[in-house]
């Protein structure tokens, strides 16, 4: 294992104690002791000052150039927006994982959830917050989780070109025109894929031309001279250009210019390609990438609150325009998946909520391409299971805007997201179905229920997919052998998948080491556990020869035994067989990553007792949050959260996975086998008048800010 870099180090903050690189040892430590993490900061250069002002958090999410296996730690961060001028500061420490987890506990709202920062330092040197403790509070107001505004009406956008002291971006104004809004005929533009996709319900247009005191404003763009070297680093380079438009046109904050603002940098400004603030006005991208109509919508779709879309990896759903795109020759017209249109809200005439039950009978329901004839018909389907995580169906018809879709095209795609699909929150590529396909989710639906998904036939030239729904309790033998075959089908399917693209991968790297060409960082795909008859591999006739030793650029370590602190699965002794997952310490305050054991070698030879998760969840629960409480009375209460299931809520995390439920008074957070207390199992009666806990299983909404370390 290579000695990572310093952004690697930084991470290790998520585990509550401050770790620094001792200069004087060159070897990493740990401090509680401030004066002395801040005295090693100074040896190694930081110019450091005491933050006192308020920020709020800001989800960054973003892509490098040209690798297909993005690394998520330098892709995913957290900055701190001041609201009164716009300047934003990374947060040291925020890892992804961390990130994650704040999200799918809804305690962290990109642009909304505020930072309680204490003995926390600039660096001036950088522009980044050092904490001294990880991690922040978090604060929230009781209007942080309202639904979701749908994406409709004009947005105005700018696009500022920034010269730097020593380079400039090749692009030029009329460039950017063309590529935002099709000013010269360019027909793969921002414009074009937000009017396409949304059928002319969101309007993307120029901001209002605007004459600065040496810059002016024209067709939603302008060019800046920003006085730092290439050198400074992104975020320095960010606040100049924020502070640069504050001065130019006698505005507070950029945010008073337009509704989207894109800094378009030079080449070797910053490591990405591009990225976007979650539900923010500002994206930023490397030269040519601010011309690209893909990557642009992809980057000011995370400013409308959209996360990445996955399948393998967080980013590899090519479904829609939310897996990450790192090719800039071709711009596809493309639109997005199932979960992203429903959290977008412009077809929400046009959507099918169902909830099936025990008594719903079988049918058979037309879903229609959704470009296809404005307001008619389902476009659409929400399988709607009273819990936060759920999936949604479309017809992905390759017609219009969405003629190009890369991955699936004319197929029906089932994705899956939580948070109601009313927030940001990665979403997932769960099925594609070709007429004659069939998909079961066994215990999806309270019951227990399978959700049985068949595609009876599609009709590419009239834009529509005959959809058959089973019922739930017609053919239970059926459904649950035909459930168990597709569920090994589709494990040897992604085990196959995956050895083939680490294999080409794998050449790949081979052939540059071969041409002495540099080889850029990547990581593989995790390969998923080995299915009942893998693939044979042939034995050489001779013995492979020992590969070529890639040049590293640190000393290697020993690796680290199941147990030890971790920051990726590949730090571990087993070569990334195992786990590099988060536990619960302190109290469950906290979190760590660490070293597992794989669990087991065989994914499709696993017992019904093997599968059951444990009695607790997380190890903790979320006392006094939004005002709620946790009185261990197995009652799902209004205003309650509670995560340790059955301990302080009903519920039966044993035996098939069907049969397993939780209950909770929190209608957001995503508890696997989570249902709400309004469900049939949990103890509440919703028809009871309320008692003296206040108990009918439905959170009110009512919430007070809070103010808790976690």
């Amino acid at each position: 294992m290579m000695v990572p870099s310093s952004k690697w180090w930084a991470c290790f903050l998520v585990l509550g104690t401050p770790f620094f690189v001792d200069a004087k040892r060159n070897h990493l430590r740990k401090s509680d002791d401030p004066s002395e993490v801040k005295e090693a900061r100074s040896l190694q250069g930081a110019k450091t000052i005491l933050w006192t002002e308020e920020c709020k958090a800001l989800i960054g999410v973003g892509q490098t150039p040209g690798l297909l296996n993005q690394e998520m730690n330098e892709t995913y961060f957290m900055a701190c927006e001041t609201e009164d001028n716009g300047r934003s500061h990374n947060v040291e420490g925020a890892c992804k994982s961390w990130i994650d987890n704040r999200v799918f506990k809804g305690q962290l709202y990109s642009n909304k959830t505020i930072l309680d920062l204490p003995e926390t330092y600039l660096d001036e040197t950088t522009d980044h917050l050092e904490l001294t403790q990880f991690p922040p509070g978090l604060t929230n107001a009781e209007t942080v989780m309202a639904n979701a505004t749908p994406a409709v009406g004009t947005r105005t956008v700018l696009a500022v070109i920034v010269r730097l002291e020593d380079a400039i971006p090749t692009i030029t104004e009329p460039d950017l025109q063309d590529s935002l809004f099709g000013t010269a005929g360019d027909d793969r533009t921002l414009k074009g894929v937000y009017a396409g996709c949304s059928r002319n319900q969101l309007n993307i247009v120029p901001t209002t031309d605007r004459d600065g005191s040496s810059s002016s404003i024209s067709g939603g763009t302008v060019t800046l001279q920003v006085p730092k070297p290439v050198t400074a680093g992104e975020n320095i380079i960010r606040n100049a250009v924020t502070d640069a438009l504050n001065a130019q046109f006698q505005v507070s904050s950029p945010a008073q210019l337009a509704d989207h603002i894109m800094y378009c940098l030079p080449e070797g400004a910053m490591m990405l390609s591009a990225w976007g603030f979650v539900n923010n006005w500002l994206s930023l991208y490397t030269d040519v990438y601010c011309t690209h109509a893909t990557i642009q919508s992809h980057n000011v779709a995370h400013n409308l609150n959209l996360g990445d879309s996955g399948k393998f990896t967080p980013y590899d759903d090519y479904t829609g325009t939310m897996g990450v795109y790192t090719d800039i020759t071709t711009e596809p017209k493309t639109c997005f998946n199932a979960a992203k249109l429903f959290q977008l809200g412009w077809y929400n005439s046009n959507t099918e909520i169902m909830s099936l039950l025990k008594s719903s009978p079988p049918q058979v329901v037309t879903v229609q391409g959704f470009l296809k004839d404005a307001n008619t018909g389902i476009k659409l389907v929400k399988f709607d299971r009273r819990s936060p995580y759920d999936f949604y169906l479309n017809f992905n018809w390759a017609s219009g805007a969405n003629a190009e879709t890369v991955e699936g095209p004319n197929t029906v795609t089932i994705s899956a997201t939580g948070r109601h699909g009313q927030s940001y929150y990665e979403s997932n590529l769960v099925a594609k179905m070709d007429a004659g396909d069939r998909f079961v989710q066994r215990g999806y639906y309270y019951g227990p229920c399978n959700l049985m998904v068949e595609v009876i036939s599609i009709d590419v030239i009239d834009g529509n997919a005959a959809i058959y729904f089973e019922s739930c309790f017609d053919t239970v033998e059926g459904a649950e052998a035909a459930a168990a075959a597709i569920e090994k089908a589709n494990k040897i399917a992604a085990y196959q998948a995956a050895v083939a693209a680490n294999a080409a991968k794998e050449a790949e790297v081979q052939a540059k080491q071969a041409s002495g060409m540099p080889i850029a960082p990547f990581s593989y795909m995790p390969i998923p556990p080995s299915p009942p008859n893998p693939p044979i591999t042939v034995a050489p006739v001779a013995p492979t020869p020992a590969p070529t030793p890639r040049p590293t650029e640190f000393p290697t370590l020993t690796c680290l035994e199941p147990g030890m602190l971790c920051f990726a699965v590949d730090d571990c002794c087993d070569n990334g067989e195992g786990e590099c997952v988060e536990e619960s310490f302190n109290g469950g305050t906290t979190y760590m990553l660490k070293c597992f054991a794989q669990g087991y070698a065989n994914a499709t030879d696993i017992s019904d007792a093997e599968l059951a998760e444990s009695q607790y969840l997380y190890g903790e629960s979320l006392l006094g949050i939004y005002g709620g409480n946790c009185n261990e009375d197995g009652i799902c209460t209004d205003g309650e959260h509670c995560l340790n299931c059955p301990v302080d809520c009903a519920g039966s995390l044993v035996g098939l996975p069907e049969e397993r439920f939780c209950c909770h008074g929190d209608v957001v957070s995503d508890i696997p086998f989570g249902v709400r207390g309004d469900d049939a199992r949990c103890t509440c009666d919703r028809s009871a008048s309320r008692d003296i806990n206040g108990c009918n299983g439905y959170v009110s909404g009512e919430f007070p800010s809070y103010s808790q370390h976690y």
